[in-house]
């Protein structure tokens, strides 16, 4: 037991080491390359058979130096999809449905969410989730935020029901490996500016 917690502390430490230097490469990125990297990553998702398969869309809403989701949110409504973003409390995450980008307000440590009584995804259709992310690998690992809030909710899911997960990112936020922690669930697809890697 003793070398499996140690097992998984040496883990964790390494995760952290890689989430630093995944937001550190990311924060080096000058506004007219973001801007430049996120049409790029923008159009790629459009022009995916899972997007354009999907029926209900799960994305976060990109904060910070995140990977911009705010344009592909709106495309996506403009379409007619069915949009759902996180909503944050107590007692963890919900995707919740918005019709519009003004539906959002500022929630936990002010990242904009759906408001109060907003419906949640209830799993109805095909689906598509966009997931944040500090730095993932080309085997579809992902390292986040440190809260685990992404794992709990689809770990809750059963795998056949899961959505279609794809993780986005700066091509500069890939590392070569990411050994995951028991409870990480794995991405089915990761886009960056400059590559498309499916797994699953």
């Amino acid at each position: 037991m003793e070398t499996d917690i140690g097992s998984i502390e040496r883990l964790r430490d390494a995760q952290r080491k890689l989430r630093r230097i995944g937001q550190e490469e990311r924060r080096k990125l000058s506004p007219g390359q973001r801007e430049q990297k996120d049409q790029r990553i923008r159009e790629r998702l459009l022009e995916n058979p899972r997007f354009e398969a999907a029926q209900d869309i799960l994305c976060y809403v990109s904060y910070g130096a995140e990977t911009d989701t705010l344009g592909l949110i709106q495309r996506a409504l403009a379409l007619g999809k069915r949009v759902f973003c996180p909503r944050v409390s107590e007692k963890g995450m919900v995707f919740c449905r918005i019709a519009s980008l003004k539906e959002l307000r500022p929630g936990f440590r002010g990242i904009p969410e759906p408001k109060e009584g907003a419906k949640p995804w209830l799993n109805s259709g095909a689906a598509l989730a966009i997931v944040p992310g500090c730095a993932f690998d080309r085997a579809g690992h992902r390292i986040g935020y440190g809260g685990g809030y992404y794992d709990r909710y689809f770990g809750a899911i059963p795998e056949e029901r899961r959505p279609y997960l794809a993780g986005l990112c700066y091509a500069c936020q890939l590392v070569e490996q990411i050994v995951p922690l028991p409870h990480d669930i794995p991405m089915d697809l990761i886009l960056t500016e400059e590559e498309t890697g499916g797994f699953l």
